[in-house]
């Protein structure tokens, strides 16, 4: 009896309700949605937060180890050189000559990535333009360590030939290596292309100043290599030449 009784009260407030236009809604789940979509911006954010972390830690490990590798193998061939009795025991530096430039290679490919940032300190005083240089200081040395490990390995046989013979299997070894001295002419314009790059006035002096003399130098090693194989042309070493 009671529940007829609330039904028929209730009854003709729904009638007023609706006459109102009024009507029930039902139930809005837009905020549920809402906080969904946050928590999917979160975790996607968050996970590229953790993998930009990962990544810049792995280059910088990488960083780390090929420095260091560079700095065992620039030890090693320092004490070598110091040792050395004569010339031909200078060619005992070449595998490691090898292993440096290697070293000094990827040092620099795995820090190109920072490259535009290092280079857009070049306005930050007093040691901004200093740090801008690492990624050209870096290409020069890739550049010029690959140089030298090629050019000791080409002056080898020279080095260890018999008295007398040194001449003879420089000639040889000229005759047989076009390729080799074409792409050391290659390194050097890339080289020296990196050196004239950096402002060796606005940057710290104790860099600055041995860095102007070698810049001073560097426009002629690419020619230098070019020139190579007519060496003993000039020389007079396969034919009588007069001047």
């Amino acid at each position: 009896m009671l529940a007829h009784l609330l039904d028929y009260n209730e009854s003709p407030n729904a009638s007023r309700k609706l006459a109102h236009g009024q009507a029930a809604q039902p139930p809005v789940h837009a905020p549920h949605r809402l906080n969904r979509m946050q928590t999917i911006v979160v975790w996607i954010l968050s996970a590229c937060l953790v993998l930009g972390v990962g990544w810049f830690a792995y280059k910088a490990a990488r960083i780390g180890i090929y420095g260091w590798r560079a700095y065992q193998s620039g030890m090693t061939i320092l004490s070598t050189a110091r040792s050395a009795a004569d010339s031909a025991d200078l060619v005992t530096v070449q595998p490691e000559l090898v292993k440096l430039a290697a070293a000094v290679d990827g040092l620099e490919q795995q820090s190109r990535p920072f490259a535009p940032l290092l280079r857009s300190l070049r306005g930050w005083a007093p040691y901004g333009a200093t740090v801008a240089t690492v990624p050209d200081l870096l290409i020069a040395a890739a550049e010029l360590t690959a140089i030298s490990a090629d050019s000791v390995d080409l002056v080898a046989p020279a080095l260890t030939a018999a008295d007398g013979n040194q001449l003879d299997a420089l000639v040889a070894q000229i005759d047989a290596n076009p390729a080799r001295f074409a792409a050391m002419s290659e390194r050097a314009a890339r080289a020296n292309a990196a050196l004239l790059a950096i402002p060796a006035d606005q940057i710290l002096p104790v860099l600055g100043e041995p860095l102007a003399q070698v810049q001073s130098l560097s426009p002629m090693m690419a020619p230098s290599m070019q020139a190579a194989q007519a060496f003993p042309d000039l020389l007079g070493m396969r034919k009588p030449v007069t001047y």
